[in-house]
């Protein structure tokens, strides 16, 4: 009894230990790593689904009974895996997620929830291939019968294919070959994500074969852009001096008071008179004979602008 009662009290401590251990963290994820369970769709399956994934549809049961002639509704489809026995390339590796039915619409694909850090950039990307056709493959598909493909992500991973907080890549409609879908969000406060492919044959009139299939998917981080590095601001052009003014005309009184300039590089008689603020005509009759034709003269050259003051003459004495 004893022995009992010992080992019961270490039992009690231990579970008391794990009921107060802090929760695992969040484990970082890193560029290039694919966050999804079983990405490639591999067995094992569970009701038709591959490991890791969960079947969703959108059903309107009684109008499956009635089929109204619009064919406006959807029905449940059927989940099976496809391992492409015959060869006809409804696989990329391994097995891929089929889902179709006979002759019903049907609006439904998987989803798979993963927990990430909230804020994380994510990329969802999926290979899809859909065929619409009254015969076996490998006949082709009624090019009309558009199946809307769409991948998306829930930010906040609530797991419910209607939910309008659901990222919605754009519709995809080609049909008889692999197409890669991808669609970017960034996780929410919630610390999670629930990513969804979807194929909506809704408003067809169905045929024998109204099928998809999913292969090789990816959910991923997104590295952040790489911020610009800095550039100094472009430094304004240096302004190269050019040769310096002349500088201002100088004139060099004589002792009897005339005026003298000395002609230098640039001027002209009519700039000498400007200067002064003589006139031309008295400029060429202090200098008769050293103006040459047409007003020419030469650097060097000496110009009377004035001539010589009066002295003034003084008043007679008075008588």
């Amino acid at each position: 009894m004893k022995n009992l009662r010992g080992w019961g009290l270490i039992m009690l401590l231990a579970l008391v230990a794990l009921g107060t251990a802090s929760p695992m963290p969040l484990r970082a994820q890193q560029p290039g790593q694919n966050l999804l369970t079983n990405p490639g769709f591999e067995a094992p399956y569970n009701n038709g689904v591959a490991s890791g994934w969960a079947p969703w549809h959108q059903e309107n049961s009684e109008k499956c009974k009635t089929k109204p002639p619009d064919w406006d509704f959807s029905c449940r489809p059927v989940w099976s895996q496809e391992l492409d026995v015959n060869g006809f390339g409804l696989v990329r590796s391994g097995s891929s997620q089929h889902i179709g039915v006979q002759y019903m619409p049907w609006h439904g694909g998987v989803m798979q929830t993963v927990n990430v850090a909230p804020g994380t950039r994510l990329r969802f990307s999926v290979w899809g291939f859909s065929r619409a056709s009254n015969q076996q493959p490998p006949a082709g598909s009624v090019m009309d019968r558009i199946p809307r493909m769409q991948v998306g992500i829930d930010p906040e991973g609530n797991g419910l294919w209607s939910h309008p907080g659901i990222i919605w890549s754009a519709e995809v409609n080609v049909l008889d070959q692999w197409q890669q879908l991808s669609i970017e969000a960034t996780a929410g406060a919630s610390g999670k994500v629930t990513v969804f492919v979807s194929t909506n044959y809704r408003k067809i009139l169905p045929l024998a074969h109204m099928d998809s299939w999913w292969d090789d998917a990816v959910l991923e981080v997104v590295a952040p852009a790489a911020s610009p590095t800095p550039t100094s601001p472009p430094q304004p052009p240096t302004n190269t001096p050019g040769p310096p003014p002349p500088p201002p005309a100088t004139s060099t009184p004589r002792p009897d008071g005339s005026i003298v300039h000395t002609v230098r590089p640039g001027d002209t008689l009519w700039s000498i008179a400007a200067i002064y603020g003589v006139s031309l005509d008295q400029i060429r009759r202090l200098n008769a004979g050293s103006i040459g034709p047409n007003d020419m003269i030469v650097v060097g050259q000496e110009l009377v602008i004035s001539g010589p003051s009066a002295t003034p003459t003084p008043p007679p004495p008075p008588t």
